[in-house]
């Protein structure tokens, strides 16, 4: 399972809408703001689910930008198991 956490800076008038649209993404957990900062954790079932949703806090068009504070992908696997 992917996690990966992020600082996601934002058009200040927009936080409300902002954080209304996070919390209802079952995969975030948005942090407190700070002035224009949403610090955000998104945990996906896979490398697909955690590209689709920094995908769509990247399109979104309050988004000024996203500074990556902590990735892990320690569970993903490249190349199949063995038995």
């Amino acid at each position: 399972m992917p996690v990966v956490s992020a600082v996601v800076h934002v058009a200040p008038e927009h936080i409300p809408s902002i954080l209304r649209e996070f919390s209802e993404d079952p995969r975030l957990t948005v942090g407190a703001v700070d002035r224009d900062r949403i610090p955000v954790v998104a945990c996906t079932a896979d490398r697909h689910g955690d590209k689709d949703v920094w995908r769509k806090i990247e399109k979104h068009p309050d988004v000024r930008f996203i500074e990556l504070a902590f990735a892990d992908f320690s569970d993903i696997h490249t190349e199949p198991e063995v038995d």
